[in-house]
């Protein structure tokens, strides 16, 4: 019931704000096809290759996605800007993983790994989801599998133990964006289910007990440049700033991306 009501509130919150997790940049369709032709507005696969800073670490990760075809009729406002679209997303993510060399106390060790993975995702994560676009909004519902491997040593003397993590986690999202000036807003919401070999039963109780909300914004570095006229911003560089935080763990992480999308 409180999963439930978390995400009636962040439903109602997502007027504020957006969220696709950074993996992609509202990866959509704006051109409408030519008079007297038919609409194929499916993508082809894209690439979208990003660097992270976290708790002053460096974090690559790389991003492939695609879309369907609208799944009917789409509308348009003016020349070139879809009034409303729906279709689904695909994407697969691998990053460098989660790493936490050492740790003094296991508990304070394992919250770290959670903070981490809501943060990052796994070692290499699946996502599919139903998207809507409406003028100035998108929203989207669909689920996650993810792969985490990870581990850590105790740095205590004469201690010899280990936190070893290696887990299967899946579960739902949901994530809001508005874009105005080129900038977007967004928020997402996840709930979690783990399965574990047994190795750390910690980590796989406390995460799947909360739930995950991240918060940020994401802005084209052209806007920082006297480059202000380019052709389609969602194919540039795009900075993102954004805050995510496991309910039952204090830490929160704090990220900045850079990333830039490639076609095939």
């Amino acid at each position: 019931m409180r999963a439930i009501l978390t995400l009636i509130i962040l439903v109602i919150f997502s007027k504020l704000a957006y969220g696709n997790n950074v993996k992609s940049v509202v990866p959509r369709n704006d051109i409408p096809p030519d008079a007297g032709e038919a609409s194929d507005d499916s993508f082809d696969l894209k690439l979208q290759p990003q660097l992270t800073v976290d708790d002053n670490t460096l974090k690559p990760a790389i991003t492939l996605f695609t879309r369907s075809n609208s799944l009917f009729t789409r509308t348009y406002k003016g020349q070139d800007t879809p009034f409303f679209d729906n279709y689904f997303l695909f994407q697969f993510t691998a990053n460098s993983g989660i790493k936490v060399s050492d740790f003094e106390n296991p508990t304070d060790s394992t919250d770290q790994i959670i903070s981490e993975y809501v943060a990052d995702g796994g070692n290499i994560e699946f996502d599919l989801s139903y998207r809507v676009a409406y003028n100035d909004w998108d929203f989207s519902l669909g689920g996650f599998y993810s792969l985490l491997s990870t581990d850590a040593i105790s740095t205590e003397q004469g201690a010899s133990d280990i936190i070893d993590v290696d887990a299967e986690v899946y579960g739902l999202s949901l994530f809001a964006s508005y874009s105005f000036n080129k900038v977007i807003l967004f928020s997402e919401f996840r709930t979690f289910d783990t399965s574990d070999d047994g190795q750390n039963a910690d980590f796989t109780k406390i995460l799947d007990d909360g739930d995950a909300t991240e918060f940020g914004v994401s802005f084209p570095l052209s806007i920082l440049s006297q480059n202000d006229g380019a052709e389609n911003d969602r194919d540039g560089f795009y900075l993102t700033l954004s805050r995510t935080k496991h309910s039952e763990v204090d830490k929160a992480i704090f990220r900045v991306t850079v990333q830039k999308r490639f076609d095939f």
